[in-house]
C-alpha cells in the first residue's frame, strides 16, 4: 500500500468543458468532502429501517495565497464574481486518483489575520455542464 502525503497532491484547473490541466500552484490547503443521501427503502417486511444510498455530494474547499497576479487565483476569483464554472481536478499524488468535474464557486472567503499571511478560500461543488462529474 502507497503511504501518500497531502505534499504530494495536485490539483488543476481549466476551462470548463474539457479537464483541467493547468496545476494550481498556489494552493495551500484542498479539502475534498463527499456523502450520500440515503433513500429510505423500509417496508412493512422487516423490523427494521432500510436504506441505500442515493444522490452524491461533493464539494471542495481550496485555500490558496491571496495572489492577484497568479492566473490561478484570478480564474476562481472571476469564476465566482461571473457565476461561471470552472473545470477542476483534485489528485491525490500526480498520478493518482480524485474529482474531475466543472465546479461553480459558492463561496470566497478571506481572512487577514493579524500575525499571518492573506489566504483565500474558495468553496466548491459540481455544476450542470456536458462533463459529468467523476472519480478519476
Amino acid at each position: 500500500m502507497l503511504n501518500t502525503i497531502a505534499l504530494d497532491a495536485k490539483t488543476y484547473w481549466g476551462a470548463s468543458g474539457s479537464q483541467a490541466a493547468t496545476e494550481l500552484t498556489i494552493a495551500r490547503e484542498v479539502s475534498i468532502t463527499s456523502s450520500a443521501a440515503e433513500a429510505d427503502l423500509s417496508s412493512r417486511a422487516s423490523s427494521y429501517k432500510l436504506s441505500k444510498p442515493s444522490l452524491k455530494d461533493l464539494s471542495i474547499e481550496i485555500t490558496m495565497l491571496n495572489d492577484a497576479d497568479d492566473a490561478g487565483y484570478v480564474a476562481f476569483r472571476n469564476a465566482y464574481n461571473g457565476g461561471t464554472p470552472i473545470a477542476v481536478y483534485a489528485r491525490d499524488r500526480a498520478s493518482g486518483e480524485g474529482p474531475d468535474a466543472d465546479f461553480c464557486v459558492f463561496g470566497m472567503s478571506r481572512p487577514e489575520p493579524l500575525e499571518g499571511e492573506i489566504v483565500v478560500s474558495f468553496t466548491l461543488k459540481p455544476t450542470r455542464t456536458a462533463r459529468a462529474p467523476a472519480w478519476n
